[in-house]
């Protein structure tokens, strides 16, 4: 089974180049942080700590060429559609209106966790799934915590 990322749901999209930073292999829909002026995957258990700027539009390339690559910038009006860890089931864990963090691994898809700032929940049941299966995905507005470089 693929991977599941971040996925614009609803929402003005504000897509924006940055260069790259030497040997980033992020894909297209993982969370991205700006660090020195380029754009690198970001990786962590809690966005509140560490702010995350967007969500990648395409894959990494993975060399020193810094090229400019295109990022979807995270607004606290757009809504997202995101999954919680693969062994949990929505509807099980989660409650619409309550802050969560968000987490995302080197080597995987992010993810909604534990209780804590970061995104509220807007929606348990997405995409013609009921959220009661593990990974079903729900819809997200990330909060302002947990934005790198933007103004509420």
């Amino acid at each position: 089974m693929a991977i599941k990322r971040f996925e614009l749901y609803r929402g003005k999209p504000n897509v924006v180049a940055h260069p790259e930073k030497n040997s980033q292999s992020f894909l297209a829909g993982d969370l991205i942080k700006i660090s020195s002026g380029q754009v690198a995957l970001w990786t962590g258990t809690d966005i509140g700590a560490a702010g995350v700027f967007g969500v990648a539009c395409k894959n990494g390339v993975n060399d020193t060429n810094n090229s400019d690559t295109p990022v979807m910038v995270i607004t606290p009006t757009q809504e997202w559609r995101a999954f919680p860890a693969t062994s949990v089931a929505p509807t099980a864990s989660f409650s619409v209106g309550v802050d969560y963090k968000v987490a995302q691994a080197s080597a995987g898809a992010g993810y909604i966790g534990a209780a804590g700032a970061g995104c509220v929940i807007a929606k348990i049941k997405a995409k013609n799934q009921d959220g009661t299966t593990a990974g079903d995905p729900m819809i997200i507005r990330f909060s302002n915590a947990g934005l790198q470089g933007l103004e509420g």
